[in-house]
């Protein structure tokens, strides 16, 4: 389960010390990314609003230079800086806020012009959700297994004939929202982990999440012992 070799993974900058402390240990070093001035709040410094992996493993983000404020890290990924940047407010800040799965795009109705690009230039169809925390609301287990806690999205995904497993987002942690998300309190580290950012033992839906983790050779990991908190996702490079 521990690497020798330390992996890079994007995170909130306001992501606690404990916290990227115990990646440290997993073998993953955090790089913090800075807040936006145009996105409200927490929301700012979400990884998953203002970064996107492509499949072909270069990078859409929303001015890397600023996000990452470091000269190291900046050579870290291939990137593409948008042409304007992710505005605030919904469905706006939803721009990059989405996730591929084999040759389908699951994001809101809004999306980046430059993504959009992408989709259509390289045969990906645009599968549009209700839900335009898309990415935020779910969790990527590998290209056909997927955890949302937004019934639009499981419905589009079993839909297009991916494994899903819907759960609640009731106990996530948001300050200023009435709860989080389940995709933002998560990240799928190598092959092998689903972490979490807070206690995933306590989650009301927590015997489904590890059984059908299992399923995939993977494992709910815990990386502290807090209620589950949304710090926008855990990138890994």
């Amino acid at each position: 389960m521990h690497s020798t070799k330390k992996k890079n993974v994007f995170v909130s900058k306001i992501l606690p010390e404990s916290i990227k402390n115990e990646l440290s240990i997993l073998g993953f070093v955090s790089i913090p990314i800075s807040g936006s001035d145009k996105i409200p709040g927490e929301l700012a410094y979400h990884p998953a609003l203002r970064m996107l992996k492509l499949p072909n493993g270069d990078w859409l983000t929303d001015d890397y230079e600023q996000i990452v404020n470091n000269r190291e890290a900046v050579n870290l990924i291939k990137y593409r800086n948008l042409k304007n940047s992710v505005k605030g407010g919904y469905p706006e800040e939803c721009a990059l806020n989405c996730f591929f799965a084999g040759n389908k795009l699951f994001g809101g109705s809004v999306i980046a012009e430059e993504l959009l690009e992408f989709v259509k230039c390289n045969g990906f169809n645009h599968v549009i959700c209700r839900q335009g925390y898309t990415k935020c609301s779910t969790a990527k287990l590998n290209e056909n297994a997927f955890i949302t806690g937004d019934i639009g999205i499981f419905s589009a995904l079993t839909a297009n004939g991916f494994d899903a497993l819907k759960v609640s987002n009731d106990g996530i942690i948001l300050n200023g929202y009435s709860c989080g998300f389940f995709g933002g309190c998560s990240g799928k580290l190598g092959e092998e982990l689903l972490v979490f950012t807070g206690k995933i033992e306590n989650h009301v839906d927590y015997r489904n999440i590890k059984s059908f983790c299992s399923n995939y050779g993977i494992t709910p990991y815990s990386l502290c012992e807090n209620a589950l908190y949304d710090y926008g996702g855990i990138l890994e490079v």
